[in-house]
């Protein structure tokens, strides 16, 4: 195995034990948030939330040209461009942080009497908030691309650590208060943190031509975020305009869930896009990458196949064990789940369209994802389906999101549509078979079912007999052939 593959290898497992230990914290701490806040006050959160998600697309993809650029720069021996692409980010974040917050103060006192406190006090927090977080997703950008795995885990575990801690001691005390607190003093003691764990120089540099060059380098980029980020929020949107705040609680903690089974794709599309980057420059010709690209993700798709169908019989046991307040949610977890599987393994590919300068591709697929969200999403509430009406028109864009994403990836490596649609089928196969034992499971409980929560372990036994045997079969034909 050449050395990028082992470097690759094993900074993608030390980036799933960190991925995994922080959602696994996190998740915990979200759990026994919604617990404190109820419904109706997560669902506040949650539009607070869905403002700062827009607010971040003022960055227009600087960070995401950072990460590409500098390993490339990096390799030519370019240390003086590295260094300019650094400074320029970091004044460029203080600048937008600073509007924004401004924006918001302005905002606030304008409608001063027509904002609840509640809403009021939180839209002050999210614009400080928002400033904060400029600071430490730069220094976070910045380390990830100086290809930092160590300290990007250490400085990812204090994060959790620290907003789990005080997120929950915070919020038992001070309520949705409490909340934006915690946030406050989370992303401060990070940003500390990093500063004095990973020195490293920049500073304030007014070079227009530069802060030119990434915003016109990134705004592609942006698009490509933006329209991403309107696929897995405009759910949201519908929501508040034809619901109300206690139904997208409710939604936002089926959300909240579906974060797990994204932990390890996530983790392993951040650690591999300087490397997708590096490699790239290392090539004559971008189909020399089908195999760095094609068998991550058929290796993800596998591992997708665990976590959603396990995923589907344990989260619904836990929430009626222990959250049984939090029931409304269990529909839409469970048709999301089918949609982001194919969402979650697209993100190598997608990084990897990005490396090779053909966003344009991801944009196509966003923008007629978006119209399907926008016609499902409003076409199930009409016809009065709710939340799960929402969830099943967000799954379905997703598949079709995911399956865009990695056609336009295979396109980009191989010329032969027969290698395309194989590879597609392929990739595919894990869902089907997963979908397979869950139609499994259900069909016997029409003739065979425990009583209460044993039926759960009726489902885990039942899918089982699937799982063992795709396991099996993944692991003795292509991940121990790859290891060799």
């Amino acid at each position: 195995m050449s050395d990028i593959k082992k470097k690759t290898v094993l900074d993608s497992f030390f980036m799933i034990v960190n991925s995994g230990f922080s959602q696994i914290l996190q998740t915990v701490k979200g759990i026994i948030v919604s617990k404190f806040l109820g419904p109706v006050n997560l669902g506040i959160w949650s539009n607070l939330m869905l403002i700062v998600s827009y607010a971040d697309f003022l960055q227009l993809g600087t960070l995401q040209v950072l990460t590409r650029d500098y390993p490339r720069e990096k390799a030519k021996g370019n240390e003086e461009e590295c260094q300019k692409l650094v400074d320029t980010n970091f004044t460029y974040h203080i600048i937008i942080g600073l509007i924004f917050f401004l924006g918001i103060i302005i905002y606030t006192f304008i409608f001063f009497n027509s904002i609840t406190p509640v809403f009021r006090w939180g839209l002050l927090t999210i614009g400080f908030l928002f400033l904060l977080m400029r600071i430490y997703e730069f220094i976070s950008r910045t380390i990830r691309a100086f290809d930092k795995i160590k300290e990007i885990m250490v400085s990812g575990i204090v994060f959790s650590i620290c907003i789990v801690i005080t997120g929950i001691i915070l919020t038992y005390y001070f309520q949705l208060y409490g909340l934006f607190l915690s946030m406050l003093i989370t992303y401060i003691i990070s940003i500390i943190f990093i500063l004095i764990y990973v020195p490293f120089k920049f500073k304030f540099d007014f070079d227009t031509k530069k802060i030119g060059y990434i915003i016109i380098a990134g705004l592609p980029i942006m698009l490509v975020n933006f329209f991403y980020s309107l696929v897995r929020s405009i759910d949201k949107v519908f929501i508040l305009a034809f619901l109300n705040h206690e139904d997208l609680g409710y939604y936002h903690f089926s959300i909240m869930i579906t974060g797990f089974f994204m932990m390890v794709p996530f983790a392993i599309a951040s650690q591999m896009f300087p490397k997708l980057s590096f490699k790239f420059g290392s090539v004559t010709d971008k189909k020399q990458m089908f195999n760095f690209v094609f068998k991550p993700t058929l290796g993800l798709s596998y591992f997708e196949f665990f976590i959603t169908g396990y995923g589907l019989i344990g989260v619904p046991f836990l929430v009626n064990l222990f959250l049984p307040e939090y029931r409304e949610s269990i529909p839409p977890f469970e048709i999301i789940s089918v949609g982001l599987f194919f969402l979650s393994i697209s993100g190598i590919i997608g990084n990897f369209l990005i490396v090779i300068h053909r966003q344009n591709d991801i944009l196509k697929v966003s923008i007629a994802t978006l119209i399907i969200c926008l016609i499902t999403d409003y076409v199930f509430l009409k016809l009065g389906y709710g939340i799960s009406g929402v969830a099943l028109g967000t799954s379905i864009t997703y598949v079709f999101y995911g399956l865009g994403v990695i056609f336009y990836g295979m396109k980009n490596v191989t010329d032969d549509f027969k290698i395309i649609f194989r590879s597609i089928s392929k990739i595919s196969v894990p869902m089907l078979l997963c979908f397979a034992g869950v139609l499994m499971y259900y069909g016997i409980e029409k003739y065979f079912c425990l009583n209460g929560n044993l039926i759960y372990l009726q489902r885990f036994v039942i899918f089982s007999i699937v799982a063992l045997p795709t396991g099996a079969y993944y692991y003795f034909k292509h991940y121990r052939h790859e290891m060799k």
